[in-house]
């Protein structure tokens, strides 16, 4: 089983791979193959989405059900009540995803080897007498970077990126 890197949905393994839930289309060579662990924004709202889906697929079916004298009023108006909660959640949820004040202003593509190089935009970083120029990956100063650096996670801070 591999999963897409993007928002850990199941995927196929082909020469070139495609997601059907969140569209990535990408290299065998990205994918996963067990899904993340950690908070993945993408994956939430997808899910989220998937659940609103599900919600309104439900109420549609109670309102055949008692079109058809199969269900009751009681019935038809729960269903409506529930889709009506979850759409008043997900209204909330995407408000506080607009306005929160920590949403990334820059994102950083890691390369298909999973290194990322150093933005040119940024000031430079000196490991060494040679700035850095790989900000995960083998570096010319000598370095092999990692993500979970102090100054690699102070430089993402500072310029509100994030790797993708």
């Amino acid at each position: 089983m591999a999963y897409c890197p993007k928002c850990w949905y199941p995927i196929t393994v082909q020469q070139e791979c495609y997601c059907d839930l969140c569209g990535w289309f990408g290299d065998p060579r990205e994918i996963l193959a067990e899904p993340g662990r950690e908070f993945n924004l993408t994956h939430t709202v997808i899910r989220t989405l998937e659940l609103y889906r599900g919600a309104c697929r439900e109420e549609m079916v109670m309102e055949h059900l008692y079109g058809l004298g199969n269900a009751t009023e009681k019935d038809l108006q729960h269903a409506r009540i529930l889709t009506r909660n979850l759409v008043h959640s997900l209204i909330e949820m995407f408000v506080k995803l607009k306005v929160r004040p920590n949403i990334p202003q820059e994102t950083l593509f890691k390369l298909p080897s999973g290194f990322i190089p150093y933005p040119e935009t940024w000031e430079k970083h000196y490991n060494s007498n040679e700035p850095c120029d790989m900000l995960i990956g083998p570096c010319t100063c000598g370095a092999f970077h990692r993500d979970d650096e102090e100054w690699v996670q102070t430089k993402l801070i500072e310029h509100q990126a994030v790797i993708v």
